[in-house]
């Protein structure tokens, strides 16, 4: 999993510097968000209707913007 996260990283043009998320002038990427992770079947999100718990839709994206979050970590079972 770690190895996913440093590929990403270095190909969107960042680094780890003293464990910090810099790019190329070293300024720090602060990440805000939140997790979405199904841990059990059928592993994956409902897409097709919003639910606050149980769904990842564009209404879920469009409240992330709300509340000014930049960032989603995706889990995968």
């Amino acid at each position: 999993m770690l190895l996913g996260v440093l590929v990403g990283v270095v190909l969107c043009g960042l680094r780890i510097k003293d464990l910090r998320l810099v790019d190329h002038q070293d300024r720090e990427l602060l990440l805000h968000g939140g997790c979405v992770v199904y841990k059990v079947p059928p592993y994956f999100p409902i897409t097709d209707s919003f639910d606050y718990k149980l769904s990842f839709t564009d209404r879920d994206i469009e409240i992330y913007k709300e509340l000014g979050m930049n960032a989603v970590r995706l889990g995968a079972m």
